[in-house]
């Protein structure tokens, strides 16, 4: 057997173009002055403390000396333990090709980046330099406790793994040896040989079976996360129905009203309202429905987390039985770069977490939004959180409360309390999952009995939300442009034509996509704008518009779709389309699209 090493290796080397930091290096890490060391050997001696370790401290100001020195340490056979490397060190090599070049020439040298400023995140760092454990970041301006710290852990990590390397190299000399003697003795040994040859087949089938069953399981997982959304949906089925219920009542008690007031009577108008405004609740509950299950095109923008949680709050209250009492205090708070839809699914699971808790009984979640400055301490106690400005929003129960072996555990996949088959154990999994992703924090207080407090800290983004411009009272006219309007629903029809000539168009419709391309094929320049229904029997929009621009290849294009899992707005433009005109759209919406399609000039709409 080859002897460990135990003499340790305290060389390190500092590579910062700063002189200064140099300094503070030799200062920390260093030899004390010969005064300072006496004291020191003194009080070692009467209070019997272990002595201040002095470290041997080289420096270069640039990357390329430094890797020099590392070559030169090598050749000498006295190798660097660690190094502290400085980010940005212009105009030479900044810290990441640095430490990349480094590497190369010796593998098992510990760096630790030191940086005030990163021009990228700690993500694109790992995957640039692939750095195993042997990387660590060292914020600056550095606490001298951390720097010494450092220090003594890394120059000891790189003895134990120079001493684990000098014990497999004799491990490997012993793996020889027996190899030779097995190999002298394989006649003797051949049922041995048989029976280590079963073994391995017996092996490599299991590890077969358990590559196999953890395929499997990922597959499982991905779909059961969908399915968490979908439960989510299906415990407020009940709900929407209601309010979809009441929606639709409140259409047609109105038609009938409308019905039944004589022509320029006031009343007649205010039914009127009455029906736009329903139409209006149930487009937002729908675009609701769907931007939870993620089949709509969503991504992070500025926002108030108010408005999401306002929406949840509204879908909950009809289906959560009225013993249930709603506490919220939705304070006016500065905006977070959030993603609407996950936003939307974390305070839903909350909420109906907290529902679930009250165990079907009477009881109080209390749902609030804050500024809040996270301080050092808390940080401290929360690794997620950094000191700073958050906007935190707060999900509160009197419910039956968590002992400490579940808090514990139910951030954990597929972890649930509940009764097979009544849940996935995946709601608090994906809420943690999306809080990490906005680069927030968690914090979970439960006392049994009592209740349970979820607060989720979301970082406040600089930028504010953009007001959006009141819409002008008259509708937007056009120049009598003939615009061809195709859907396969009547009622559509009927509606676009009346509302294009309103504006001052020209409109020719029909409900049969063929006919229409028949239409263009016979007068190619009869018509200035199609505007085209996506989903259509036999020729659906986006293969009509293929068709009518083989035969004029400039026409424009405006695509309408109630609902489509594979066509958003890129993908309508790479089909030729102009604008995406989801539905249900009014006529304002209608008409500011095709204004701004037949005259690009025009402001986009925002």
């Amino acid at each position: 057997m080859i002897s460990p090493i135990t003499k340790p290796n305290r060389r390190i080397l500092v590579v910062d173009d700063n002189a200064a930091i140099h300094a503070d290096f030799r200062k920390i890490l260093g030899a004390p002055e010969a005064a300072d060391a006496e004291l020191d050997a003194a009080e070692s001696k009467l209070f019997g403390r272990q002595q201040a370790v002095a470290f041997e401290i080289d420096t270069a100001s640039q990357g390329a000396e430094g890797l020099k020195m590392v070559e030169r340490s090598l050749a000498e056979g006295r190798p660097y333990a660690m190094a502290f490397m400085d980010f940005r060190m212009p105009p030479g090599w900044d810290g990441i090709e640095t430490t990349k070049r480094i590497w190369q020439v010796c593998p098992d040298l510990q760096i630790v980046i030191c940086t005030a400023f990163a021009d990228c995140s700690w993500d694109e760092v790992l995957e640039e330099l692939n750095p195993l454990d042997r990387l660590l970041i060292l914020k600056k301006p550095f606490d001298s406790i951390e720097v010494l710290q450092l220090a003594s852990a890394l120059t000891e990590k790189w003895r134990l793994r120079q001493e684990s390397k000098a014990q497999l190299g004799s491990l490997e000399q012993v793996v020889r040896h027996r190899t030779r003697e097995l190999e002298e003795s394989q006649n003797a040994a051949l049922n041995m040989m048989e029976d280590a040859v079963r073994h391995r087949e017996k092996t490599e089938r299991a590890l077969e079976d358990l590559k196999h069953e953890v395929s499997e399981r990922k597959k499982t997982e991905s779909h059961l996360l969908q399915a968490q959304k979908m439960e989510a949906i299906g415990q407020l089925a009940g709900g929407i129905a209601h309010d979809f219920n009441n929606i639709i009542g409140a259409i047609l008690g109105n038609v009938d009203l409308a019905r039944m007031i004589p022509v320029g009577d006031p009343g007649r108008e205010e039914c009127l309202d009455a029906i736009h405004g329903a139409s209006r609740r149930a487009a937002d509950l729908v675009k609701q429905i769907l931007a939870f299950s993620r089949r709509q095109e969503v991504k992070r923008q500025p926002m108030e987390l108010r408005v999401i949680v306002r929406e949840v709050l509204k879908l909950l209250r009809a289906t959560i039985p009225a013993a249930v009492v709603f506490e919220a205090d939705l304070a006016a708070t500065p905006t977070v770069l959030a993603d609407p839809s996950e936003i939307h699914q974390v305070a839903m699971n909350l909420c109906t977490n907290a529902w679930h808790a009250l165990k079907g009984g009477a009881g109080v979640i209390r749902v609030t939004l804050a500024e809040i400055e996270v301080d050092a301490e808390l940080a401290r106690l929360h690794p997620d959180l950094r000191p700073g400005a958050y906007v935190r929003l707060t999900v509160q129960d009197t419910g039956c409360g968590m002992d400490a072996a579940t808090l514990a555990r139910i951030f954990d996949p597929f972890f649930t309390t509940k009764p097979a088959g009544e849940g996935t154990g995946l709601g608090l999994a994906v809420v943690h999952g999306i809080v990490k992703n906005h680069d927030g924090g968690i914090v979970v207080e439960s006392q049994p009995g009592v209740g349970t407090t979820f607060q989720l800290y979301f970082p406040v983004f600089a930028s504010a939300v953009a007001e959006t411009a009141a819409p002008p009272l008259a509708l937007p006219q056009g120049n009598g442009a003939h615009i061809l309007f195709v859907d396969d629903e009547e009622p559509m029809i009927r509606m676009g034509r009346l509302a294009l000539e309103r504006m001052g168009y020209q409109v020719t419709t029909t409900i049969n996509p063929t006919e229409a391309l028949a239409w263009s094929r016979q007068q190619p320049d009869r018509f200035d704008l199609v505007v085209t229904d996506f989903n259509m029997p036999g020729l659906n929009g986006a293969e009509l518009a293929r068709q009518l621009r083989e035969t004029r290849p400039g026409l424009r294009l405006i695509l309408t779709t109630g609902y489509s899992a594979s066509m958003d707005s890129a993908a309508a433009r790479q089909s030729g389309f102009s604008e995406l005109l989801p539905k249900p759209y009014d006529l304002r919406t209608l008409g500011e699209a095709v204004q701004r399609v037949l005259n690009p000039a025009t402001p986009e709409k925002p």
